[in-house]
């Protein structure tokens, strides 16, 4: 869940992170503003390497040495060799702001994504439910924003209340996909054009999975969730 704040005014608009939370569904209130500093580093390392090789029964020949203490050093071989290399480091910190500007008639995204506890795979196996009211939903959270457009004399709350009106599971028989989606059309006619939906479709496809900065999770080459719309609170 990724909240974008949008400063439709004609002043600045501060967001304070410090006093901005995300409302999980078990309660739990989370800051948008973490003190802590996160570093993340990536390097390699380059190396060449020359060898240098001496028989020493050529030496032996030069040094006039002969006879059988000639011809023992002409089986040996002594080397050199010497290894030259260079490390290359790359390092990412992220740091949060207590304080963001957005310009007027400009935007930003929140400095964090959050994963929300019953919604996506999380979400997979609950019990069936259809449009229900705020009241009675089993998964709901809420977003707080406080931002000030008067140079920060005075700061406004902007609080959003999101819940999940519907969850609906259909076991997929004879291989046809298709059908699933069908008998979810026939029990939610409005799927489509709700405010944002989500499909899921769990699979046993080995996935490629990524960490980015420990917040978020990418996956690669698997098409197996599709998710579109969004939702917009506006004060």
């Amino acid at each position: 869940m990724q909240p974008v704040v949008y400063n439709l005014s004609k002043e600045i608009m501060i967001v304070d992170q410090t006093k901005s939370f995300v409302i999980m569904p078990n309660g739990q209130s989370v800051s948008y503003y973490d003190p802590n500093i996160y570093t993340t580093s990536t390097g390699t390392f380059e190396s060449t390497t020359k060898n240098q090789t001496f028989n020493l029964g050529a030496i032996a020949n030069a040094l006039g040495i002969g006879g059988v203490a000639g011809s023992l050093m002409g089986g040996v071989t002594a080397g050199v060799s010497n290894t030259d290399g260079i490390i290359r480091q790359n390092s990412v910190s992220r740091i949060d702001q207590p304080m963001v500007n957005i310009g007027p008639q400009g935007s930003i995204a929140m400095s964090k994504a959050y994963r929300i506890e019953g919604i996506g795979d999380s979400g997979l196996g609950n019990s069936n439910y259809i449009d229900v009211e705020l009241g009675q939903a089993p998964v709901k959270f809420s977003i707080c924003i406080s931002y000030s457009i008067d140079e920060g004399k005075t700061f406004e709350k902007l609080i959003t209340k999101i819940y999940i009106n519907s969850n609906i599971n259909e076991k997929v028989t004879d291989k046809k996909i298709s059908k699933a989606f069908n008998n979810i059309y026939a029990r939610k006619p409005d799927a489509l054009v709700e405010n944002l939906f989500m499909f899921l479709v769990p699979n046993n496809i080995k996935r490629s999975t990524s960490d980015i900065m420990g917040e978020f999770l990418e996956h690669s080459n698997i098409y197996d969730n599709y998710i579109r719309g969004s939702l917009i609170d506006f004060q």
